[in-house]
């Protein structure tokens, strides 16, 4: 079950696999204190269930998706450690992107300006994250919202599957087909998980 549970939610996570070159690295140009950031971090992160109920299974199932995609990637990488590298976009604005700590998988990541102690999406005009210093070479950053999403697709199943037998809907009917995608929706919305990082990080 576990095995295919995980084929269904890598589709729902977005891994980027990358190799690591001369480009990656950033330019410090100088701009202002922002660049005190500027550079490639490593240490672990944090993963905070929006609701604090499902904060146990939240980790299982993330776990559970790294493993896959250490196999997939034939890659050696412990689970919540992580490589994050803050560039200078040289146009006034900020790259900050975040991997697996082989620095080989893109987690994800934004393009961002500085307000204070936040990064400020250019994208959304809005707040992503905070970050505070521990001197030079200590960061902590923490998202300032649930923006990430994993669906429990075992539990999701069992409940799909439940509703089908209960009411007697038959796969092979168009009528049945409809509610069938239509109580999908709902299962997975139900079992949608949100949660949000916090990183601890020192300069490599």
């Amino acid at each position: 079950m576990i095995k295919k549970i995980l084929l269904l939610t890598i589709a729902a996570v977005s891994f980027v696999a990358c190799s690591k070159s001369d480009k990656d690295a950033p330019v410090d140009n100088g701009n202002r204190g922002n660049d005190k950031l500027l550079g490639t971090w490593v240490g672990t992160y944090d993963i905070i269930a929006e609701k604090p109920e499902q904060q146990v299974r939240l980790v299982e199932l993330l776990k559970a998706q790294h493993n896959l995609m250490e196999r997939t990637f034939n890659i050696n990488s412990e689970f919540k450690k992580t490589r994050a590298v803050f560039s200078n976009n040289n146009n006034g604005n900020y790259s900050f992107k975040y991997f697996d700590e082989t620095g080989k998988i893109e987690y994800g990541g934004i393009n961002y300006t500085i307000k204070e102690n936040k990064m400020i999406d250019i994208e959304t005009n809005n707040p992503a994250s905070t970050y505070l210093f521990d001197g030079d070479n200590k960061l902590s950053a923490e998202m300032l919202d649930y923006f990430l999403f994993t669906i429990d697709t075992e539990n999701s199943s069992k409940e799909l599957s439940a509703e089908i037998k209960k009411l007697n809907l038959d796969i092979t009917k168009p009528t049945d087909i409809q509610k069938i995608s239509e109580l999908t929706t709902i299962f997975q919305q139900k079992h949608t998980l949100k949660y949000k990082l916090k990183w601890h990080l020192v300069r490599q």
